[in-house]
């Protein structure tokens, strides 16, 4: 069974509770525009729980929150590296998601958010 290629960018975001309405917009409208360039698919979701459990930390212990704040993640998947490439060049020149960011900025520390990237390794699984 090979398993498909993917190329994934995660954000977590520090969200003061009452911006998240706007915060989740602000992302559903720069994931279409995303998907409109190439992008796979863009999942926006709220941490449910972040405390330790089963011997492993917390994500709360690797992204401290203030009081009134909750964590959102965002993960925007493109089918490999090159994709995400490609995409990011024509986004980082689109005056829309420009637009968006500057109104991100204005709600959320930029500097608190936790971003990376992740692939999919190459795998072949033999075993049945």
């Amino acid at each position: 069974m090979q398993i498909d290629q993917r190329y994934m960018v995660m954000v977590l975001i520090p969200v003061a509770s009452n911006s998240i309405p706007r915060v989740f917009a602000i992302h559903r409208q720069t994931a279409q525009l995303y998907k409109q360039l190439g992008a796979v698919d863009v999942e926006i979701s709220l941490l449910a729980d972040g405390s330790a459990k089963y011997g492993c930390l917390g994500l709360n212990c690797a992204v401290p929150l203030m009081a009134g704040e909750q964590l959102m993640m965002v993960v925007d998947s493109f089918t490999d590296k090159e994709s995400y490439s490609r995409v990011s060049k024509t986004a980082d020149k689109d005056s829309a998601i420009s637009n968006l960011f500057e109104e991100l900025s204005a709600l959320v520390d930029i500097s608190r958010i936790v971003r990376a990237e992740f692939e999919t390794p190459e795998v072949q699984d033999n075993y049945r």
